[in-house]
């Protein structure tokens, strides 16, 4: 017998309300048992090699390029991707109708103190929010912002689906997934894959579980109007409209195009779901470019390829999970929990019940998911301002094993863990904090000087002096976007914020001054870079004059203008 024959011959009545409060869950279940095997964790190399279990204990290089660090990270523990539908399912449980200022204003900008692997689109807008400015805002990121088509936006639909579980129109749910996609993402291949991987969860969990095999991916093409067009709320953005079409040239011809391939890749993963397909599912995912191309963490490819393994394995969901979270070349976390979330919307929430023992901060997902189906709208709360939430990351960071610690948005958090993490690069703190709302949390800071081993006594009385630390140095230069051609074109330097008159790296701002003389004091930017020995070849390419063995200590000088000089010493 097929096994869509099988599967239809064992229908069993699964209650609405249990895959509703299982879907969180799934979401987490899926993270952590993809997270091992993501591209950028590196844990294994081959799938086989991890030991067999729900989950495994593993090592990761946490901190940066700069300032890596080990961190263990313990069996059922989640990534960003949870921490991000935490993010979102607090700020419509905490905010209601404010929900969208409130993931603004205090989940995102607070997110960079604690996240565990956040791409790089998720980290840039966090950074915008931090300042107060909308990533489609910030000029020097602008392309980058709508060159930004992963599947952050995709993997944390799940709350907004919960919150809209009756609405008889997607109308509505589209609108809000829309708002938090273009939060952190502005490329059609994001916010398309989140309102696809939205819809696949809204038209499942209206139906009786377990749903038909191969049902899923004929609704969605069949439905693709409802999915595909652009939500309300975007034609009424007239300014976030504006930046798209100044960056992409035709804004509405990319979302067509992006429907158009999305289309075909359902059409291939709804003719290889056919029992009579002789295609193994690895190949499939291949072919939709899953696990292989340039396009493997697109918001568009997980989704399809998620609604793919969901109706594959929906008859055993287990191994479909697993299929996903071990797939070589695949965004496996992700991938994993998106398919989770999809297995429990269309077949129920039994089959994750062996793993919630083990999964990190499980009572919290259960009830969050709770919370977002009972829709309660909350009171109003006032906002943190974006000082206090700065004074409040400080806070956690210094504090000791045992403190309470205040987190922004009315929650407290007592410190359980304080361990002291050892890398060739330095040595660094790891807190673990429990809020009182049942989150873990990890921060990692690292020491800003030594503390002397001696300090003079006080012997009589002193005059009290104010505390201070550098904050940041000022270059002026004359020509502002030809030094950041260099710094960002040749030396791949990443800008933090930026207008029109200045751009800030790090704690060093470029401020641009047209009317600066040539006998301007000369300013040595000092870049520590990886890898030379192009350098050269591409400065002289674009008339950047080039100093070898520049300055005491030598290195390679790129001299932008008079009085401005880049160091470069190798790392």
């Amino acid at each position: 017998m097929s096994v869509g024959g099988i599967w239809q011959s064992e229908r069993v009545e699964h209650r609405r309300e249990s895959r509703l409060e299982g879907l969180l869950l799934a979401v987490a279940v899926g993270d952590a048992l993809g997270w091992p095997f993501e591209r950028r964790a590196r844990r294994f190399d081959d799938a086989d090699e991890a030991p067999l279990g729900p989950f495994v204990r593993w090592e990761r290089n946490a901190g940066n390029r700069f300032r890596s660090l080990p961190e263990v990270i313990e069996p059922g523990e989640y990534s960003d991707d949870t921490q991000m539908v935490i993010a979102v399912a607090r700020a419509r449980t905490a905010a209601g109708r404010d929900w969208l200022r409130y993931l603004r204003t205090v989940e995102l900008p607070f997110l960079l103190a604690y996240e565990r692997g956040a791409g790089a689109a998720v980290k840039r807008a966090c950074r915008a929010w931090a300042s107060g400015t909308p990533p489609w805002e910030t000029g020097a990121t602008l392309d980058t912002y709508f060159n930004a088509g992963a599947n952050g936006a995709a993997m944390r639909v799940v709350p907004h689906v919960l919150w809209h579980a009756g609405a008889r129109s997607f109308d509505d749910l589209a609108d809000d997934v829309a708002e938090d996609a273009i939060s952190t993402h502005g490329h059609p291949r994001a916010l398309i894959g989140a309102l696809l991987h939205a819809f696949a969860h809204w038209i499942s969990i209206s139906q009786p579980a377990p749903i038909p095999y191969g049902w899923l991916l004929g609704e969605l093409i069949s439905r693709r109007m409802e999915w595909s067009r652009v939500p309300r709320i975007l034609a009424q953005k007239h300014e976030w409209l504006a930046a798209a079409e100044k960056s992409t040239g035709d804004y509405p011809s990319l979302w067509r195009a992006t429907v158009e391939e999305v289309l075909k890749m359902l059409e291939v993963a709804s003719a290889a779901a056919d029992p009579a397909s002789l295609k193994a599912p690895a190949d499939i995912m291949a072919e939709l470019g899953v696990s292989r191309g340039r396009e493997t963490g697109s918001g568009t490819v997980c989704a399809v390829g998620a609604a793919y393994l969901a109706t594959y394995n929906a008859a055993a969901p287990d191994a479909g999970l697993q299929m996903a979270a071990r797939l070589k070349g695949a965004d496996t976390d992700t991938l994993a929990s998106m398919t989770a979330s999809l297995l429990t919307a269309a077949v129920g929430a039994e089959w994750i019940a062996p793993y919630r023992r083990q999964l990190q901060d499980a009572e919290l997902l259960y009830r969050l998911s709770v919370e977002l189906v009972d829709g309660a709208q909350p009171l109003p709360m006032p906002l943190p301002t974006r000082r206090a939430i700065g004074q409040m990351q400080e806070r956690v960071l210094q504090s000791e094993m045992d403190q309470v610690v205040e987190i922004p948005g009315g929650r407290t958090g007592r410190v359980v863990d304080v361990a002291t993490v050892e890398s060739n690069k330095g040595v660094a703190r790891r807190l673990k904090v429990k809020t009182k709302d049942g989150q873990t949390l990890y921060f990692l800071s690292w020491p800003r000087d030594e503390v002397p081993k001696y300090r003079a006594p006080i012997v009589a009385p002193v005059r009290q002096r104010p505390v201070s630390a550098i904050h940041g140095v000022d270059i002026f230069v004359r020509d502002l976007p030809r030094a950041r051609q260099v710094l960002e074109d040749l030396l791949h330097l990443k800008p933090d914020a930026s207008n029109p008159r200045w751009v800030r790296y790090g704690t060093t701002v470029l401020r641009g001054n047209p009317d600066l003389g040539d006998q301007n004091p000369t300013f040595n930017l000092r870049v520590e870079a990886t890898v030379t020995q192009n350098l050269v070849h591409d400065a002289e390419k674009v008339g950047v004059q080039v100093e070898q063995n520049y300055g005491p200590h030598g290195g390679i000088g790129l001299r932008i203008e008079p009085g401005f000089v880049v160091v470069i010493r190798s790392a």
